[in-house]
């Protein structure tokens, strides 16, 4: 997906990825280490990664499938880019 931006928070261990632009409407806690923000129209805006991508369990990729699928692309970004500094 073209124009995700990626950041790091070395305090917070924590990967944040903006797909968007647009405003947070909303904020979906799919688990407490993945979190999903949506714009008004339920748009993905962001992906909140408070984990590796590594250890995003198969059940919330499969919320993630279900009901978010640009969060899926959000996070094979941040798998990728953490491929690239390993």
């Amino acid at each position: 997906m073209a124009g995700m931006v990626v950041e790091y928070d070395t305090e917070a261990g924590a990967f944040y990825v903006r797909v968007t632009e647009e405003p947070v409407a909303r904020t979906v806690e799919v688990s407490t280490f993945v979190s999903v923000d949506l714009d008004a129209a339920e748009n993905v805006v962001g992906l909140e990664l408070l984990c590796l991508p590594s250890a995003v369990t198969a059940q919330e990729r499969a919320v993630l499938e279900d009901r978010h699928p640009a969060a899926v692309e959000a996070v094979a970004e941040v798998e990728r880019l953490t491929r690239l500094s390993a």
